[in-house]
């Protein structure tokens, strides 16, 4: 969007009696990286229209409130606070309007005050001010939802507004008191906010007329909301305008900081007994689940063993949801129970008959073979054979069940399309018990599909020999297989060196792959496939230096790969060992990394002590190691994340237990 567009488009919506269609316009673009001159002009002509008595600007409104929530989820960090600070030039005419007489136009303004200048007193003392005298209760509840943002008002005012006679306004203040009671929330003299942001003093925040005072009233209330019939369907809010289940669903969500009150809350949604209530209660569960680690034997106590079993009870009640999501994520709930499952596995089964995702990965966690004829039948597929799960989340872990379900991955391969790629991997966790897919993984050797043949045929081992010619020709570039798409290319083929080591799998001979990888690593960072080159161990010692040189090379997946690899080559874990607990400190201190987490298994194989007090700090978190929509756990769960990320956690948790275990069992 250039200036002349702008220009255009404003003198349209000055044309216009209530400024829609032109508004329609602009929202379409605001979509997209705006240069900040032109978004500059762009609100100097959309703050003529924010007046009082100016037909559009309910529509201008609308579309500032549209745009700061768009501007936040697609467009780049770089370009944010720019953008924030042309719109928050409309700061003193939005100010105005919260004593507009509409208030779909109030609730709009709130929204965008609260993005635009989060840190300005003015607007946290504007919107306290409103509280006294707004009369609409949806209105009401976004005032409370901002000041809940904003951390600008203490548990105590929000606590007087529980007894207020209006559902939405009881939910937004249960929702912040929530947030406050959670394990990082304001102390007692209300000195810093959820995420330690600084608010008023206590006598700078006016209390609600009359209003109730006991510490665990949020509980009560929020159980008592769920007695109002049609609460899911309160009056609309443009504060819920992204695609989120419901009011209460994130209410659920909110509740999750502390998961005594959302344990509570879910076993009162679940005595309620109707659909609604039942589905909020497995949202509960979610959010506990999400953001906290269910029982380990010496892992840390989130709640009391009775309080898990009746969220896991909860889970099995949602199975028999009429919703399919609800008992997709009520079995996914079970995914992750553990043995606390396997009471529930009758339920399980029975939700395989009405084709509930996540039962499938709930049953194969607890290896129970009355799932397999689903593994089949979905392998066959060659799709997700669990909600969000790829294949080899759910069928990696059947090894012991590979006779039965390779037939229907076979035939997955020889049907070709997308379906091969999502099951080869499924073939090289399965290692040796694969080797019955050789004939179906030949033809794949030239194709696009051929990298992670590969990879299958070097797990297989010396089953697979009869690669070995194949191997060596990919590997030397005597053969290049076609990309993506079935079109040749005459350029080099990036697997040659996965070639070289699945030849050296196949055969025993390691001329090949050391020739192969030992001429990567020379190249420098980035060159080298490090696990590969590990894999040789001490055979490759003569390449020692140059992976030496790349214990300090840039980027820390390469760093962490190459102290691995020199440990293997030379035995010697004193190079190595910094290098590691260097990349595990993210992890440690509660951070998500994908290199943290390979440091945890180096480090386990290397079983150096001095991993321990990370090791230990990783396992005493009771939290979850987890990054995107921490603070809203059922919108991560429900916009495409599934348990993905809680599953990632585990296998932190898993892997962090068995190095702890190696390293003790060498002290």
């Amino acid at each position: 969007m250039d200036h002349a567009t702008v220009a255009a488009l404003l003198e349209r919506l000055r044309h216009e009696h209530d400024g829609r269609a032109a508004v329609d316009q602009i929202g379409r673009r605001l979509w997209w990286t705006v240069p900040q001159p032109v978004l500059h002009d762009l609100v100097t002509g959309l703050r003529r229209h924010l007046t009082p008595d100016d037909p559009r600007r309910t529509a201008v409104a609308d579309l500032l409130a549209a745009g700061v929530r768009h501007i936040g989820e697609a467009w780049p960090p770089s370009t944010r606070a720019a953008a924030r600070a042309a719109l928050a030039t409309a700061v003193p005419d939005l100010l105005v309007l919260l004593d507009d007489p509409g208030p779909r136009v109030r609730q709009h303004v709130m929204q965008t005050l609260v993005a635009v200048a989060p840190t300005d007193p003015g607007v946290a003392a504007a919107l306290l001010a409103r509280t006294r005298s707004e009369s609409d209760p949806a209105a009401l509840a976004d005032l409370l939802h901002a000041l809940d943002d904003l951390a600008a008002a203490l548990p105590g005012w929000f606590r007087s507004w529980l007894s207020h006679p209006e559902p939405p306004v009881r939910l937004a203040a249960v929702a912040a008191l929530a947030r406050r009671s959670g394990r990082a929330g304001v102390n007692a003299d209300g000195a810093a906010g959820p995420t330690g942001e600084r608010v008023p003093p206590a006598d700078a925040v006016p209390p609600a007329e009359g209003g109730a005072r006991g510490p665990d009233e949020a509980d009560d209330v929020a159980a008592g909301l769920l007695a109002v019939p049609g609460l899911s369907r309160l009056p609309d809010s443009p504060r819920f305008a992204s695609p989120r289940s419901g009011r209460l669903d994130w209410l659920a969500g909110r509740l999750g900081v502390r998961p005594e009150r959302a344990a509570r809350f879910a076993a009162a949604a679940r005595r309620a007994g109707t659909p609604e209530t039942a589905a909020l209660a497995v949202g509960a569960a979610v959010a506990v689940v999400w953001r906290y680690r269910v029982p380990r034997p010496g892992g840390p106590v989130v709640l009391p063993p009775e309080s898990w079993t009746a969220l896991w009870a909860t889970a099995a009640d949602g199975l028999e949801h009429a919703d399919h999501a609800v008992r997709r994520a009520a079995a996914e709930l079970l995914a992750v129970a553990g043995e606390a499952a396997r009471p529930h596995a009758g339920a399980l089964v029975r939700a395989l008959e009405r084709d509930t995702d996540g039962a499938v990965l709930a049953l194969t966690r607890l290896d129970d073979p009355r799932v397999l004829p689903v593994l089949r039948e979905r392998s066959l597929a060659g799709t997700n054979v669990g909600s969000f799960m790829p294949p080899v989340t759910v069928l990696g872990p059947m090894r012991v069940h590979a006779a039965v379900l390779l037939p229907s991955v076979r035939a997955t391969i020889r049907a070709a399309g997308s379906g091969a790629a999502m099951v080869l991997p499924v073939l090289a966790e399965w290692g040796p018990d694969a080797a019955g897919a050789l004939p179906d993984l030949l033809p794949l050797l030239a194709t696009e599909h051929a990298y992670r043949a590969c990879v299958v045929l070097g797990r297989i081992g010396v089953a697979a020999a009869p690669a070995a010619e194949t191997l060596r020709a990919l590997a030397t570039g005597g053969l290049r297989p076609t990309r993506v798409g079935g079109v040749g290319t005459a350029l080099p083929w990036p697997g040659t060196q996965v070639a070289a080591w699945a030849h050296w799998r196949v055969t025993g001979d390691p001329a090949l792959a050391l020739a192969v990888l030992g001429r990567a690593v020379t190249r420098g960072p980035g060159r080298a496939d490090l696990a590969r080159l590990a894999d040789l161990g001490p055979l490759a010692a003569a390449h020692r230096d140059d992976v030496r040189a790349l214990l300090t090379g840039p980027g820390e997946w390469g760093r962490v790969e190459a102290a691995h690899a020199w440990w293997r080559l030379t035995g010697d874990p004193a190079p190595a060992v910094p290098v590691l607990l260097d990349a595990l400190r993210a992890v440690a201190d509660g951070r998500p990394s994908a290199t943290g987490h390979r440091a945890v298994r180096h480090l386990g194989r290397i079983a150096t002590p001095a991993a321990l007090p990370a090791l230990d700090a990783i396992l005493a978190r009771p939290e979850r190691i987890i990054s995107r929509y921490a603070d809203d756990p059922v919108f991560g769960y429900r916009t495409g994340l599934g348990m993905q990320p809680v599953l990632a956690d585990e296998e932190l948790v898993a892997d962090a237990v068995l190095a702890r275990g190696a390293i003790l069992s060498r002290v």
